[in-house]
């Protein structure tokens, strides 16, 4: 668990590791907005899914990292026996 203390709150993350076979760590991971200030409160009920890479640099000193954060959105779960039929033979 990876954490920052920003002065408008707190963000946590969770971000397992995994090396591919490039050498490169894939990261992938939830990140979630903690605070009090009246202008960014709306994030303490989002969660945002991460996704990103670490590998070192290609002047050789040091490390990398590119990070992506995406918003997740809910919408209403549908019963899938009210959708349209995917019937391969059409």
């Amino acid at each position: 668990m990876a954490a920052a203390k920003p002065t408008s709150g707190t963000t946590s993350s969770h971000m397992p590791v995994a090396m591919t076979p490039s050498g490169m760590r894939a990261l992938l991971g939830t990140v979630q907005h903690v605070t009090d200030d009246p202008r960014y409160v709306w994030l303490n009920d989002r969660v945002c899914a991460l996704e990103g890479e670490v590998g070192p640099r290609a002047e050789g000193d040091g490390f990398d990292v590119v990070l992506r954060i995406s918003l997740m959105t809910w919408e209403p779960v549908t019963d899938p026996r009210e959708q349209p039929a995917n019937d391969a033979r059409s």
